[in-house]
């Protein structure tokens, strides 16, 4: 049998032990998924369901940007060519505000609005080139 000293010194052992063993797996997993363990928090954090597809806020402004910015600019040069009324609100992409969206980055609704304003800026920055080289 053994006394209440050596069970004391083995229940010791075992614990640092099970410490040694599980502690490198589990910094490894949250080394390896801790971006999207965050990113799910911020979805949560704005009500939506966390996925680990679903991007961040910020990720999702930055592709609409560059997407409604190259969308507005060229839009512009083409209805420049055209001849057609000078106003991106009448555009479809400008409308619809999707184009190069995909539902893996969620947060629809923020993308359409980021995509309209960089599309809007896009479009304009044809117009101030234009004027500094005087068309």
């Amino acid at each position: 049998m053994m006394n209440s000293k050596s069970r004391g010194f083995f229940a010791g052992v075992l614990i640092l032990t099970l410490v040694a063993v599980l502690a490198p797996p589990t910094s490894a997993f949250a080394e390896r998924h801790g971006s999207q363990l965050r990113a799910g928090y911020e979805l949560r954090a704005v009500g939506q369901e966390s996925s680990g597809l679903r991007g961040s806020l910020a990720k999702v402004r930055e592709i609409a940007k560059t997407n409604g910015y190259r969308d507005g600019r060229q839009a512009r040069i083409n209805d420049r060519k055209r001849g057609a009324p000078s106003n991106f609100r009448y555009n479809e992409a400008y409308r619809k505000a999707t184009a190069g969206y995909s539902p893996k980055l969620g947060h629809i609704e923020e993308y359409k609005r980021a995509y309209r304003i960089a599309f809007a800026r896009g479009w304009n920055s044809t117009s101030t080139e234009d004027q500094l080289n005087g068309y």
